[in-house]
């Protein structure tokens, strides 16, 4: 099993050099091996805006530090592959110009140490402002995709409403998840690998509370209608899509956004084009959009966290065939991007907040309990993160107590409990999610 170690760097500034020399004693890369780097490269509204994209993405000075000294570690020898699934509506050539991947690329690319990016995701949602009007089918990962069944090992095995929702759904996510499978389609490259660097950016989440290394594994899977982010209903009927009082709700079944997606499963997307200015015009009308809750961007999800727990599962326990085993398949360690970390209404529209932070840790339970603590969140009110510390699943992600995880920093050792006197950031939390996930107000409701 992973260790309970959190490393903790200060670090001010997206110097390739410094973040070099703080991650590479964490990196156990060897000569000749495969090597998965997985960043999070969701779509950026704030593409034209650095300030506000460096809090949104992971920034390309992690990738390419991580470059450097997997060259040196592997003595310029095996393959790295870059990849990420992002959301369906985000445009992939346009993530990669804005992070200047490809140029970082060819600075370490050599016939012996080769590099490669892939776009794991199997479909491309094309949008004109806020309306989608075409799907095209992506090439997807090189290696296909291994579909991973955990039947009755999966998180979702004990809950009774199965009516789930995809975010980006098309096809029923009924396929895949039911009364007898659980089905998830996970990058064959990942599975390949010998190494996995989880790179994540650190930030509020709508629907998970907050995204760190464990949310950013939904990024290995390929179909989005295998990721169940929340169920229908509200919680008065046993869903979790909005609470039954809830007065600010977006309901992406009904209006004109609703028509759109009818057309898009009836393989009609052209016909999208003639909603582009209706669309527009009621935008002009919901400036608060962003802010607004639906589709299980809210507290009571209790979907997402069970398709975060079994991807974190995965990772570690399926084998290059898609086969789960009792075993750990390959080494993985997480270097968390918290330098400008994400407050607010995240993951897309998260507010910059400086926090000058790498975190860095062999275990993603770990590093995200820590992260929690780190910002000024109540781990316990994070449903994925409380779950991941049940030692008894099948396939677990810890054999230890969140009370035994260690931060190092330097020469100095701190304990989880001690994080929060030595470090007082209290970020905004998502309008899901307030009053809920704050540390200061879980303590106020003790007093």
């Amino acid at each position: 099993m992973v260790d309970r170690i959190c490393y903790l760097y200060e670090q001010n500034q997206y110097d390739v050099d410094a973040i070099a020399h703080w991650v590479e004693p964490h990196i156990p890369a060897e000569p000749g091996q495969c090597v998965f780097v997985k960043p999070n490269m969701v779509i950026n509204p704030w593409r034209n805006q650095e300030y506000r994209w460096v809090a949104t993405v992971t920034h390309p000075s992690l990738i390419e530090a991580t470059l450097i000294v997997l060259k040196t570690k592997m003595c310029g020898t095996g393959r790295v592959i870059i990849g990420d699934a992002p959301m369906a509506r985000s445009n992939h050539d346009e993530t990669l110009s804005l992070l200047r991947l490809e140029e970082i690329i060819k600075k370490y690319e050599t016939n012996t140490f080769q590099i490669e990016l892939i776009d794991i995701r199997d479909w491309y949602w094309k949008y004109i402002g806020t309306m989608c009007v075409s799907r095209k089918r992506l090439p997807g990962d090189p290696r296909g995709v291994k579909m991973v069944n955990l039947k009755s090992d999966s998180a979702f095995a004990n809950k009774c409403n199965k009516n789930y929702e995809a975010f980006d759904d098309i096809q029923p996510v009924s396929e895949f998840h039911n009364e007898v499978d659980n089905i998830f389609s996970i990058s064959a490259s990942i599975l390949s690998a010998d190494l996995v660097i989880n790179l994540p950016k650190l930030k509020t989440h709508r629907i998970a509370g907050m995204t760190c290394a464990m949310k950013n594994l939904v990024g290995i899977n390929a179909n989005k209608n295998c990721v169940p982010h929340n169920t229908c209903g509200t919680d008065a009927v046993g869903g979790d899509v909005c609470p039954a009082n809830a007065q600010n709700v977006k309901d992406e079944t009904k209006g004109v956004g609703g028509v759109a997606r009818k057309i898009l499963r009836k393989k009609m997307p052209w016909l999208n084009y003639c909603f582009v200015p209706v669309k527009m015009i009621y935008d002009l009308f919901q400036k608060e959009d962003h802010k607004r809750i639906g589709y299980g961007m809210w507290h009571g999800n209790d979907t997402i966290w069970r398709s975060i727990v079994d991807l974190n599962r995965i990772l570690l326990y399926a084998n290059k065939s898609g086969e789960m085993t009792d075993c750990v398949q390959r080494k993985y360690v997480c270097i968390v991007d918290a330098i400008v970390a994400g407050q607010g209404e995240g993951p897309l529209y998260p507010d910059p907040i400086q926090t000058n932070m790498l975190l860095v840790s062999s275990n993603p339970v770990v590093v995200d309990t820590v992260a929690c603590e780190i910002i000024g969140f109540d781990w316990c009110a994070l449903p994925f993160i409380t779950h991941s510390f049940n030692q008894h699943m099948k396939y677990p992600l810890v054999d230890f107590k969140h009370d035994e995880i260690v931060i190092s920093k330097g020469d100095e050792t701190i304990k989880l409990q001690e994080v929060r006197e030595k470090y007082s950031f209290d970020f905004a939390p998502t309008s899901g999610w307030k009053g809920h996930v704050e540390k200061h107000v879980q303590i106020e409701h003790e007093t």
